[in-house]
């Protein structure tokens, strides 16, 4: 298993120590999702079943209460409008206080709860039917007995009954809340637990792999490093030294390969790198051994280069007697020279005249090209002008284009305008409608307000036949008297603010009528000046057609005129070619005279070089005598296997 690891290359050996890091840091966060997951169950619970279970019994209670001062103000009021009015009121209570018991009971999960809900649903429907039951007669009643009555038949039955079962319900919400609560913060520890015991293992874990690959690399790291000191410090260095030795002509001092080999059975990065050490360690070795061969070589060598100059010496003797009979040879060669000069002055006169005439061509050949060239000029300034003509008329029909997009899409915003216009004056109409529907309502209610104040001055002069039984009632109703009377004027001045709206409205649609008119004539004058700028990009287009086609009619002429220019060129060079065919034939003669008279020359120089080669010859000797003193300097050893060793050279 182990050199399984060894084997693994340095990516894969850090991978598996950050893979497993990684996977560590993957079951800590598994187990804190696992754990929040729980605490959020948890809270769920705390927040979907006992904080909403309080919030509706709380509203229960409400509704209960209400019911209960409905009760009194149902058996106070003798009046038969605010006697339905109550029995309305009172029906409602109990029917929102029934809907909200149905809402809780839907949340029940727990048997506990089920087992109070039930009880409190019974004693609720038995009061409400105790309450059916009497509540007639406690409207017959009279006002001394009515308390009384509520007071024996109502009251201690909801405070004994009722109440207790609503406090039950309240309670065990609460009590759940404080246990869902503690649940919460034992689950959040346990996960903090979880979390930590899981974080110091990853720890302990990272350290372990980072101790096992820290050495799984510093050691061979460090043989690898041996090596290299061993092999710069001995074989290297016996390496230099020697062939600093053999640059000086000693070649008698030798090299030593001592470095051992690096053994590291790896196939990661680092044993890659031993085995490259390990065969640059053979390479300096085969080194080494080829430089003592050298050595040797060299030494076999310098004794054949001393047996060589000896045979230099002998040569040198021969050369100095052929050089005597190539002077002879010179003398010849000088005689037959002097003759072909003779003949090549001849030929240059017969040339000459006819490099006159081929000049006089040449001239007038140069004035055409000149007259060419100048004409291709001038069509190439043509052909610039009408590529400028062909831009401007480009540049025109996309300016044009781009003129007549903006006013389509002008027309486009007018129609859009328009539309907007229309549906506003709809809208400003149906306001104008929805004016006139509230100033009607308005109008009922200033009417409503009359009649309650007549109805507030009956009801005064009512009590006041009662005397001091109802200088109470006469009190409420002068108040009601005096908000019919506020309400009366309100509606008034609603009233003048409505008309001020209409009026305001009416001039409004008038304007957006104005306005729409206006803008159908926007829209009209629009579209006429899109459909001038599509004349004006349809013109444009047909400029730059026309200029294109001049420019292709140009660029035809001036490949002609290039045609002219290049067949006047290649006229030119040919009467340039034959002047300087004349002139070359001129100079051909003259440079065969001048060649004959040159070897004539070189033929004496020749003889009196042989002179010198006679006399070089004789130096040669001297220098081969000089050459075996030069190779008496090597310091060689003795040398039993001379061709062995040359060989191996």
């Amino acid at each position: 298993m182990r050199k399984r690891f060894l084997d693994l290359r340095l990516g894969a050996k850090l991978a598996i120590g950050f893979g497993f890091c990684l996977a560590l840091s993957v079951v800590i966060a598994i187990a804190s999702y696992a754990g929040f997951r729980e605490l959020k169950r948890d809270l769920d619970i705390l927040t979907d079943q006992s904080l909403e279970g309080v919030g509706i019994i709380s509203n229960v209670d409400t509704a209960i209460n209400e019911f209960r001062t409905t009760q009194f103000r149902y058996a106070m009021h003798k009046d038969a409008e605010d006697f339905a009015r109550m029995a309305k009121l009172e029906q409602e209570h109990v029917a929102e206080a029934q809907r909200l018991l149905d809402k809780y009971e839907e949340n029940i999960t727990q048997p506990e709860d089920r087992k109070n809900f039930d009880k409190l649903q019974k004693t609720w429907d038995a009061y409400v039917e105790s309450w059916n039951s009497i509540k007639e007669k406690a409207h017959s009643l009279d006002e001394t007995h009515i308390a009384d009555f509520l007071e024996e038949q109502t009251t201690k039955k909801f405070e004994e009954e009722v109440v207790p079962d609503l406090g039950a319900v309240v309670t065990w919400n609460e009590n759940e809340g404080q246990r869902a609560k503690k649940q919460a913060a034992r689950t959040l520890a346990t996960s903090i637990e979880e979390v930590i015991t899981a974080l110091l293992i990853a720890i302990a874990s990272g350290i372990a792999f980072s101790v096992v690959i820290t050495r799984a690399i510093v050691r061979p790291v460090l043989s690898i490093s041996k090596g290299l000191e061993s092999l710069t410090d001995n074989c290297v260095t016996d390496l230099q030294n020697g062939m600093n030795a053999f640059a000086e002509g000693d070649l008698t001092v030798s090299a030593k390969a001592v470095t051992q080999p690096v053994i590291l059975d790896t196939k990661d990065e680092l044993g890659t790198i031993a085995r490259a050490f390990n065969r640059t360690r053979g390479m300096v070795t085969d080194t080494i051994s080829s430089y003592n061969n050298a050595r040797f070589s060299m030494s076999y060598l310098v004794g054949q280069v001393k047996e060589a100059a000896a045979n230099v010496a002998q040569s040198s003797e021969i050369l100095a007697a052929s050089s005597e009979e190539s002077t002879a040879a010179a003398s010849e060669i000088a005689n037959g020279s002097e003759k072909l000069a003779r003949e090549a002055t001849l030929v240059a006169e017969v040339v000459e005249g006819m490099s006159m005439n081929v000049m006089d061509l040449n001239q007038s050949s140069e004035e055409q090209q000149i007259l060419v060239v100048r004409a291709n000029d001038s069509l190439a300034n043509a052909t610039n002008e009408i590529s400028v003509v062909s831009q401007a008329a480009d540049n025109m029909a996309q300016i044009a284009g781009r003129g007549n997009a903006s006013v389509e899409e002008t027309v486009d915003a007018m129609n859009r305008l328009r539309n907007r216009f229309e549906t506003s004056a709809q809208k400003v109409k149906e306001l104008d409608a929805a004016g006139q529907q509230i100033g009607d309502i308005v109008k009922s209610i200033e009417a409503i307000a009359e009649q309650t104040n007549l109805l507030a001055l009956n009801a005064a002069i009512e009590a006041a036949r009662a005397g001091e039984q109802g200088r109470g009632f006469a009190v409420v109703a002068e108040e009601v008297r005096k908000l019919a009377e506020q309400a009366g004027s309100s509606t008034k001045e609603i009233s003048a603010l409505i008309e001020g709206v209409r009026r305001t409205v009416e001039e409004t649609v008038v304007a957006i009528n104005g306005t729409n008119v206006e803008v159908e004539t926007g829209s009209a004058r629009s579209a006429e000046a899109g459909e001038a700028l599509a004349q004006i990009v349809s013109a444009a287009q047909r400029v730059l057609a026309q200029s294109r086609e001049v420019s292709q009619l140009t660029e035809e002429v001036g490949k002609d005129v290039e045609d002219v220019s290049s067949a006047s060129t290649r006229g030119r060079t040919m009467i340039q070619n034959l002047t300087a065919g004349t002139t070359s034939v001129t100079g051909s003669v003259q440079s065969v005279a001048a060649i004959s008279e040159q070897s004539a020359a070189g033929a004496e120089e020749l003889a009196a070089s042989m002179n010198e080669i006679s006399s070089a010859a004789q130096s040669l000797a001297g220098t081969s005598s000089e050459l075996e003193a030069l190779v008496s300097t090597f310091r060689t050893e003795k040398i039993d296997r001379g061709p062995d060793l040359a060989k191996a050279a």
